[in-house]
């Protein structure tokens, strides 16, 4: 028979084994926190409806009491529900942004997860056809959209500043589920191909991509924009130069982004990505989130 300390090693035998890899754990708190994150949202959303009626209702019953024949230990009673209620509510409020961050976080940790430093390339006809295949692959987000949305997928994508300079991207992906799946998490992707990538490719990638999100509002007024992928990919060289990785690394891309119903501002790397001869990619950045 076990005594009570072995017990309780035999019980958290698998959690003391975790601890030896410190990276395991964390995705394993993420994973249990990813699962539980809907309740706790739905819990906090409740609470915080839930005090603003129970403040309402109390209210008008003071004053009904107070109209007619009233006991000071009703009133004490009433006043005491009221602070109870307002505390509730305000904590509700103060808690929801941090699960909601969190949320995207542990999304991105989640992909990160299985996320290959060098990962085989695709079958595909050209650059741009594999690297979009890869995208769906490693992406939960745009592989929903690449494979039941297709037509949220525009290559040859141009907008005109009011200037009426034209901005190219050979491909543009403006993935929405609302409102017929809202679990799939809104994404937003922007794909430009260049020979070989410059520091000025950078520097006009970023100003041209933070110019096409400000008109990438699908339904803007129903609800806010998700997050943004920026990839450069290099066509014609499988070394990626080391000033534009740095480059790349210095100035992100600055957005409007929903989070939890809000917009928020947001900034997202430019992602740059080559094929190598071995048949894998070369990446000199990436983006989770």
């Amino acid at each position: 028979m076990m005594t009570e300390e072995e017990s309780i090693l035999d019980r958290d035998l698998d959690k003391i084994v975790a601890t030896s890899d410190p990276i395991a754990v964390v995705f394993e708190l993420n994973e249990e926190m990813m699962w539980r994150v809907g309740r706790i949202r739905y819990v906090l959303t409740y609470a915080f409806w839930a005090g603003i009626l129970v403040t309402l209702l109390t209210i008008i019953f003071m004053v009904w009491v107070a109209l007619t024949d009233y006991d000071l230990a009703v009133v004490i009673l009433g006043l005491l529900v009221i602070f109870a209620s307002v505390i509730a509510s305000g904590y509700a409020r103060r808690e929801k942004p941090f699960l909601d961050e969190y949320r995207v976080l542990a999304s991105a940790v989640a992909r990160a997860k299985n996320w290959q430093p060098n990962p085989a390339i695709p079958q595909g006809s050209n650059v741009l056809d594999r690297y979009l295949k890869y995208l769906a692959q490693s992406d939960d987000r745009f592989g929903y959209y690449f494979e039941n949305r297709p037509k949220y997928l525009r290559r040859d994508f141009r907008v005109k500043r009011k200037t009426g300079e034209e901005i190219r991207f050979d491909a543009v992906l403006e993935g929405s589920s609302y409102p017929w799946d809202p679990v799939v998490e809104d994404v937003r992707v922007l794909v430009r191909t260049v020979p070989i990538a410059t520091v000025a490719d950078v520097m006009s990638m970023k100003e041209d991509s933070e110019y096409a999100l400000r008109g990438l509002r699908w339904l803007r007024f129903v609800f806010k924009p998700g997050p943004a992928r920026i990839v450069l990919v290099q066509t014609e060289r499988e070394v990626l130069e080391e000033g534009v990785v740095e480059a790349a690394n210095e100035h992100w891309v600055h957005y409007k982004r929903g989070l939890g119903g809000d917009e928020v501002d947001w900034s997202s790397p430019i992602e740059l990505v080559a094929e190598s001869e071995s048949g894998t990619y070369n990446f000199g950045s990436i983006y989770f989130g």
